[in-house]
């Protein structure tokens, strides 16, 4: 004040302030303390991975390098080794970052195909792309015993999954036939005999 007393006033606020002040500390609070209930799930935060050492090679085209890199743990974590193969493929640069393996990577790779080249998800990459090992390193494969043994187990291994595929069509056939009988309601043309069809006539001149 001008004569030097402090003077202390409280302001009065409106009853409108007050319910969104009360409200406003609702729901903040709330937001403090927030607990999981029925059919509400809490998303995490995840971290981001660092850049991967194979895709910093592939970035500086050092394809025969991200390779060996991904083979190394190309059976713990198969999908990024075939994700690898697909994108060389792709680039054009297979064959040069599979020529000039040592005989321990070429035992990885083999191996790698052998365990993995019965999934369905991975056969027609890994098809192709055993052709193409065995013609790049056909050399390689043809001095070591070893070697050879991994390629006969592919053979036997693919030779069997041809034998699966050829009873799954059959198997699909046969459904396909007996729907299609159901649909149109004539059994006759599932069965092999001729009583099924002697029986229908009968029924035919009798009516």
């Amino acid at each position: 004040m001008v004569d030097g007393l402090l003077s202390i006033q409280n302001r009065q606020l409106a009853e409108k302030d007050k319910s969104e002040l009360k409200s406003t500390y609702k729901y903040s609070l709330k937001s403090e303390v927030l607990q999981k209930s029925d059919g509400y799930s809490i998303v995490t935060y995840s971290h981001i991975e660092k850049e991967q050492v194979y895709d910093k090679l592939l970035r500086n085209f050092e394809v025969s390098k991200a390779f060996n890199e991904v083979l190394q743990n190309s059976n713990k974590k198969p999908q990024v080794m075939v994700a690898l193969v697909q994108e060389l493929i792709r680039r054009g640069s297979i064959h040069a970052a599979i020529a000039g393996k040592s005989f321990h990577a070429l035992m990885l790779l083999l191996t790698f195909i052998l365990r993995h080249i019965g999934n369905p998800n991975y056969t027609k990459l890994l098809l192709d792309f055993s052709n193409i090992v065995f013609d790049v390193c056909m050399k390689e494969i043809a001095a070591n015993i070893p070697l050879q043994n991994l390629v006969r187990k592919i053979e036997k291994k693919l030779e069997r999954q041809l034998e699966i595929m050829k009873e799954m069509m059959e198997l699909k056939g046969c459904i396909e036939l007996l729907m299609s009988a159901s649909n149109a309601g004539d059994l006759s043309a599932i069965t092999d005999g001729n009583d099924v069809v002697g029986v229908n006539d009968a029924n035919l001149e009798e009516s």
